[in-house]
């Protein structure tokens, strides 16, 4: 069943059936349209906080040196996620030298504001915090 409200006399959409589609349109406009770039290693994993667990992808160069960028995707924070950045951060990790891990961060409407900053920010301070990180930034597209 689908929910509306009058809005200025017109019909107003107010389930996520639209978002639904939205999200699987961009993920497949982002895998159709890059070609993935070989990187050293490119590793999934998990990271688990109370009460979420967020995904993380880490896109490694040949050599590092310790400097890790955290990328947050774009999306409005309600659309996109890790696969859709993937050839993004493989070029950043090849080009600027640092290892990327992007941060699949919750999305609203089902987690509203401020679950996509308090994931960035638990994210962030939990990488920074790893033995191996020498350096850190913080980078994103769009809303990320």
């Amino acid at each position: 069943m689908t929910a509306h409200q009058e809005r200025e006399g017109e019909q107003v959409d107010t389930t996520v059936d639209w978002l639904v589609a939205l999200r699987a349109e961009l993920a497949a406009m982002a895998a159709a349209v890059c070609d993935l770039e070989e990187v050293a290693s490119v590793t999934d994993e998990v990271l688990h906080l109370p009460g979420r667990a967020l995904p993380l992808r880490t896109f490694t160069p040949v050599d590092s040196g310790g400097r890790v960028l955290v990328w947050l995707h774009g999306g409005g924070y309600i659309a996109g996620s890790i696969d859709d950045v993937d050839p993004l951060c493989r070029s950043l990790a090849n080009r600027s030298g640092r290892t990327v891990v992007a941060v699949g961060y919750r999305l609203a409407p089902e987690h509203p504001f401020p679950s996509a900053y308090d994931d960035a920010c638990a994210a962030l301070a939990a990488i920074a915090s790893r033995p191996r990180v020498a350096a850190v930034a913080l980078g994103g597209d769009s809303a990320g």
